[in-house]
């Protein structure tokens, strides 16, 4: 792939979510193992936009389906957000096809042309999850969240869920 046209870039503020076990680490957390949107090696953060789809990539990534987990949510501000969920913006970066999404090769390329750009801080992208709701999404933030023009809240932890 070819460094791509670079996309209208927009700011987000508001909340994002986050599913996983109760035990160590809170959230967010900050990943260097291949993933969908990430090649090993490079730190990124997975969050979705909202509850329900925090608790279906749970659903879809746990380790340990039986551990008690927790829901939780936290503001984000981040300056330069690309959104993958857009006809116009894909078109722009050349993604075409309506399966890409699930084509993890493809999204590790597209993810790491624009993080090798250096303009783009996060990613809204289409769930894998649901992939018939384009309305929803998760928001992959392209770095470990130490650059001034990301800023994380604090987590609050919404609900949980102990199995007993």
């Amino acid at each position: 792939m070819s460094a791509p046209a670079l996309p209208a870039l927009a700011r987000l503020t508001g909340q994002a979510w986050w599913a996983g076990p109760l035990a160590g680490s809170g959230p967010p957390e900050i990943t260097t193992d291949a993933n969908r949107w990430n090649r090993r090696g490079d730190p990124t953060i997975y969050l979705a936009r909202d509850a329900g789809l925090a608790l279906v990539e749970w659903g879809r990534h746990a380790v340990a389906p039986d551990a008690a987990i927790g829901l939780w949510c936290l503001r984000v501000h981040i300056a330069a957000v690309v959104d993958l969920r857009r006809t116009d913006v894909r078109d722009v970066l050349g993604v075409t096809g309506d399966a890409w999404v699930l084509d993890r090769h493809r999204c590790q390329e597209i993810a790491s042309e624009l993080r090798r750009d250096g303009a783009v801080d996060a990613l809204l992208v289409p769930s894998a999850g649901l992939c018939d709701r384009a309305d929803r999404g998760n928001l992959v933030i392209l770095g470990d969240a130490s650059a001034a023009n990301v800023v994380l809240g604090e987590p609050q932890l919404i609900w949980r869920l102990d199995k007993t």
